[in-house]
């Protein structure tokens, strides 16, 4: 069977969640005898072909200088004629096209790739979480034209069918983690390992952004230092933005740690005595955010916003705080730090509903949905 992953965005930086997953399940299914061809937008610092095990084609699109939304439009074009040189160049047809985007209005290009190119594909959208285009949501009820859309959690099932979307077309889909590579270590080993002996460690990685809760995380980290002479924050941000960057580096370097390099990502959370994702909200975040799940399948105390969707997921076993109340959130983290046999005990609470994030067990719903 053949198969088109049309992701919206360039998915070029390795360490982006969507490229990560996009690619991770797609060496699986590979294996499971499905050809997979991934299709993402043009940008000038990407290759136009790339082969992870799975091919990338980025072969038509106008230049990263020009206005956003007509880049996003003409780009849109150019994955589907990347699409079609393809199947011409192979002599396939690809059976589903299957898109990955906050925004509803990305089915439009599957839409037109069926009716252009593929006239008996199946198509399937993925809503993975919101999307911060508002005018995006004027183009939901185009989902109906999708075979299948699949979404992350209750919530956004709910509110896809308020917004006119026939219940009968959507399928809960849970994002998807390693559990082989992401599973508890020796905490006190890892310390050593890294230089961080007597050392309390809190770590965020992913984006440092706003609505990612950045802003929240560093006020309550000014706070957390004062009080507690032995704590040491690591940032291991997904992207660069300036403004972060200028704050996270005024910090003495000893207390304050930002690693753009690289790094055994299972080993850093394990070496943490709590990872802190005080989201603002999950807009243009996962539904189920990985860090989130990572750090929960590593047994790390975990101090997030209390959000709904990330309620839905683990009722119990997570440090809640309100979004943005950094007080509250430096209040947390040194209570987890004084008292960490109590998070621990909590964390495995969480821990044990991390089997239905399995990308083992995930597999098998993809392969239901393709073969369906």
């Amino acid at each position: 069977m053949n198969i088109a992953y049309l992701p919206v965005g360039s998915i070029r930086n390795k360490k982006e969640a969507i490229r990560i997953t996009l690619v991770s399940m797609a060496k699986r299914l590979s294996k499971q005898g499905y050809n997979i061809h991934i299709f993402p937008e043009v940008h000038k610092l990407a290759p136009k072909y790339e082969k992870d095990e799975i091919e990338i084609h980025r072969l038509y699109g106008v230049k990263f200088t020009t206005p956003k939304l007509l880049r996003i439009l003409f780009n849109a074009f150019g994955e589907i004629l990347s699409l079609n040189k393809i199947q011409k160049e192979r002599k396939i047809k690809f059976e589903i096209l299957h898109g990955f985007s906050a925004a509803p209005m990305n089915a439009i290009k599957l839409i037109i790739a069926r009716k252009l190119f593929c006239k008996n594909a199946k198509i399937i959208q993925s809503i993975k979480t919101k999307s911060f285009f508002k005018i995006g949501g004027l183009f939901t009820k185009i989902l109906n034209y999708c075979d299948i859309v699949t979404v992350p959690t209750n919530i956004m099932k709910q509110e896809l069918i308020e917004k006119g979307i026939k219940e009968e077309k959507i399928k809960i889909l849970r994002s998807y983690i390693n559990l082989e590579k992401f599973k508890p270590m020796n905490k006190e080993e890892l310390k050593k390992k890294y230089n961080f002996e007597n050392k309390k460690i809190i770590f965020y990685y992913g984006l440092l952004h706003e609505r990612k809760g950045t802003p929240t995380l560093i006020k309550a980290m000014d706070e957390v230092l004062k009080k507690r002479d032995d704590t040491i924050f690591i940032f291991a941000p997904r992207s660069e933005i300036k403004e972060f960057d200028d704050q996270l580096n005024s910090y003495d370097k000893n207390k304050v740690i930002i690693i753009k390099e690289n790094i055994n990502l299972p080993e850093y959370i394990n070496l943490a005595d709590c990872v802190v994702l005080p989201y603002h909200s999950l807009v243009s975040t996962e539904g189920n955010p990985s860090c989130l799940l990572e750090s929960v399948a590593c047994n790390t105390p975990v101090i997030t916003s209390n959000l709904p969707e990330i309620k839905e997921i683990f009722h119990e076993g997570l440090i809640f705080t309100k979004p943005k109340d950094y007080q509250e959130v430096k209040n947390k983290i040194i209570e987890t730090l004084e008292n960490p046999e109590k998070a621990k005990i909590l964390i495995t609470k969480a821990s044990k509903e991390i089997q239905k994030f399995n990308i083992i067990e995930i597999e098998k719903e993809f392969l239901k949905l393709y073969e369906k």
